[in-house]
């Protein structure tokens, strides 16, 4: 079954004149999360040269006795400094239209459609290159989008590997190259259909195609379209940033270095708890010191890992009454409140992985990009649709295209910290 043509006029039939209700709603993940948050922190542009972010390892002074009755001085040390090498990695979002919907989405009068489709095409292309850039911030930096689980055996319906991510960071009508177990690419697929987002239960999706290798299955990947074969390198996710792992390196340091290894605490499996946030902080503390100032701070999770909060704050109140009269009890805490812990703000993104949590420092990550990154590729029609040729001949269809530019960076592993083999609450862990 070949993937849908969605970029004909014929397709957009569903928002033509006949359309009465123009609240139009996108039925499938399109969060921003993270990312949305990142974009407030100050971005450097930079050149074609790489972009060194220094990192102090050492303040500097040799401490020891003295003898102030002719006895010799100590010789000291000074600052000693690394740097990180950043160099941001290029993406794009690509948007098709054809000469017949661009024409009716310019119609006057009468012929108006209801909604101008090319215009909301436009539109939201930013929304989803940010919502692409919060799918890939979740993983290492190889652009991990689903794995296939252990239980898929065969056929065009594949299971997928829920924790962490199960289908979520897969869009529906989007191409991806599948990899075997060593990320060597093994062709092209089109996902046509998602079951419905489980929170640990395995998530299915539907391809057009299957690749033709006997390596294709359980372990395999999913990963974004013109990565490289074997060696796929995209920009730094959380779980690159913020870890304590010593294998491999962080930007060019190895992660031997203690200076960019994070606070980290395995939950093994357990559901979160005080502990759990106890540990991390008293880990994040034996580095940087118990009164170390962190700077503003918050948690990052997965909005399931919320009901695991609740059911963990319920409590029971006693209400006396003279009257005979018993008022009835709320048993859920305001849908408008905001989840803390600690006091501090847990923010939760579909998109987060649903066996982590982390406790991040904003002003400790920066952001690289390269000059003028987001924004439309010029083109030669209306300045920046490209006719597509098909068979080496011109035709009515367009595309355009939306590039970016980024790469993510923590100035101070230290200051950050995370939780994870997180499990989830029993209420979730079933199949609906």
């Amino acid at each position: 079954m070949p993937a849908p043509t969605n970029y004909t006029a014929a397709s957009a039939v569903a928002v033509m004149k006949q359309v009465i209700d123009t609240n139009i709603e996108l039925v499938q993940n399109a969060e921003q999360g993270l990312d949305k948050r990142i974009a407030a922190i100050s971005a450097y542009d930079v050149g074609t040269e790489k972009f060194r972010a220094p990192v102090q390892l050492d303040s500097g002074g040799q401490v020891g006795g003295s003898n102030p009755d002719g006895g010799v001085l100590l010789q000291g040390t000074g600052p000693e400094y690394l740097q990180f090498i950043i160099v941001p990695k290029c993406h794009e979002v690509a948007i098709t239209s054809t000469d017949l919907l661009n024409r009716i989405s310019k119609a006057g009068g009468e012929r108006t459609i209801v909604v101008d489709v090319i215009s909301k095409l436009i539109g939201r292309t930013s929304i989803s290159m940010s919502h692409f850039r919060n799918c890939l911030l979740q993983g290492y930096n190889q652009g991990i989008l689903a794995t296939v689980d252990a239980t898929y055996v065969s056929g065009n319906t594949v299971q997928l590997a829920n924790p962490s991510f199960g289908a979520r960071l897969l869009n529906l009508n989007n191409a991806y190259q599948v990899t075997d177990a060593n990320m060597n690419v093994l062709g092209t697929v089109t996902v046509l259909d998602k079951s419905k987002p489980s929170p640990s239960t395995v998530d299915t999706v539907t391809l057009d195609q299957l690749p033709n290798s006997a390596s294709w299955g359980a372990g395999c990947y999913f990963i974004p379209l013109n990565y490289a074969s074997a060696t796929p390198v995209g920009p730094a996710g959380l779980q690159y940033l913020i870890t304590a792992s010593q294998a491999f390196d962080q930007f060019g340091l190895e992660r031997t270095l203690s200076q960019v290894q994070s606070a980290s605490v395995n939950a093994g499996g357990s559901t979160l708890s005080l502990g759990v946030i106890s540990a991390m902080n008293a880990r994040r503390a034996l580095s940087i010191g118990t009164g170390s100032n962190i700077g503003d701070h918050f948690y990052y999770t997965n909005t399931v890992q919320r009901v695991t909060a609740e059911r963990l704050g319920f409590a029971k109140v006693m209400m006396l009454t003279d009257n005979g009269k018993q008022p009835l009890m709320d048993i859920a805490p305001a849908a408008s409140m905001r989840w803390t812990i600690g006091g501090l703000e847990v923010m939760e993104d579909s998109c987060a992985a649903t066996d982590y949590i982390y406790d991040i420092v904003p002003s400790m990550l920066g952001k690289a990009r390269y000059p003028n990154s987001m924004k439309f590729m010029t083109g030669p029609i209306e300045g920046f649709w490209y006719q597509r040729m098909i068979n080496n001949q011109h035709s009515t269809t367009y595309d355009a295209h939306f590039q970016d530019s980024w790469e993510v960076y923590s100035r101070n592993a230290w200051k950050h910290a995370v939780g994870h083999n997180l499990g989830i609450d029993a209420s979730l862990a079933l199949a609906a």
